[in-house]
């Protein structure tokens, strides 16, 4: 298989049979376990054709799968666009639950001294200026070009009964 200029054709087309057969088993598993809804555009395209040969009617070959493949097509997808809102909404709870834990640990009158010491009141004005920064309209333009998170419904579906 590593060396094809020395087999004869039959070998060379098992070898490729081979490869052929393992893709479209390595393509049915992301279909049978649901995986493939949480695949991006272009990888989905891909197994789809790995598996029935076509995505759309469209081969491999065809210029608007070859499309689907550049970094603008990915981060205009609706699937790029979930990644950045689960982001906000990670980071959102986040600085929520630092704030809230920042306000109780100020309340405590017997922490007070050691409150004073650690700055917590600043950090309280931080984690409310990056709970405001989240917050802003334009916090998902500014997370554009990073990876996002992968939003959580993805693993709270339950997974289809895998079939053989």
């Amino acid at each position: 298989m590593l060396r094809p200029e020395t087999q004869d054709v039959v070998v060379f087309a098992d070898g490729v049979d081979n490869i052929v057969t393992t893709q479209r088993r390595v393509a049915r598993m992301y279909f049978n376990d649901g995986s493939i809804a949480c695949a991006c555009p272009p990888l989905q395209a891909l197994l789809h054709i790995m598996l029935h040969g076509q995505f759309e009617g469209k081969d491999l070959n065809h210029a608007d799968i070859r499309q689907l493949f550049t970094t603008g097509n990915l981060i205009e997808s609706n699937w790029y666009a979930a990644r950045l809102q689960a982001k906000q909404s990670i980071d959102h709870q986040l600085w929520l639950r630092h704030i809230r834990c920042l306000e109780k640990f100020l309340k405590k009158t017997s922490h007070a001294e050691e409150a004073e010491r650690l700055g917590i009141q600043a950090r309280l004005e931080s984690a409310q200026k990056s709970f405001a920064n989240v917050e802003s309209p334009d916090y998902l333009q500014r997370l554009r070009g990073t990876l996002g998170t992968e939003p959580i419904e993805n693993y709270l579906k339950p997974l289809p009964a895998a079939t053989a």
